[in-house]
């Protein structure tokens, strides 16, 4: 009896105790792509891009010189946390799921906390690979 309520009670604190991800739990599944969460190192053409890009909804992928980027926008859900993001690939390309969660204003953000938009650059040269993406809410 002891352990089942020990189990239970490790598994409410796991499971509240997360406000988002950190980069190392974000990233463990996402081998072909790497997260950029500051915009200000890239190239001014990819900055620029990304500054036209970002307001519209959908994934976008560009090449550039300095290599290919995907940028991931979900439009009006600016206030959600990024939570998980997880990806994979089939036949067609890669299908991005990206767990959202509702972010608390009292709070200070985390260090490399992601937001919408989610900038990416890519190993993957496939330029016939599809990208869809699966939103879910918290």
């Amino acid at each position: 009896m002891k352990k089942l309520l020990l189990f239970f009670i490790l598994g409410m604190i796991s499971m509240f105790g997360l406000i988002g991800c950190t980069e190392d739990e974000l990233t463990s599944n996402m081998k072909d792509f790497k997260i950029i969460y500051d915009v200000k190192q890239l190239e001014p053409e990819v900055q620029e891009w990304i500054q036209t890009t970002q307001g519209s909804t959908g994934i976008y992928k560009n090449q550039f010189t300095c290599g290919s980027f995907i940028l991931i926008s979900l439009g009006d859900h600016q206030e959600h946390l990024i939570k998980d993001i997880k990806v994979k690939k089939d036949n067609y390309g890669y299908i991005f799921n990206i767990t959202l969660k509702e972010s608390i204003p009292d709070r200070q953000p985390l260090d490399h906390m992601l937001v919408s938009p989610i900038i990416l650059e890519t190993s993957a040269a496939d330029d016939t690979a599809r990208y869809d993406v699966k939103v879910i809410y918290q």
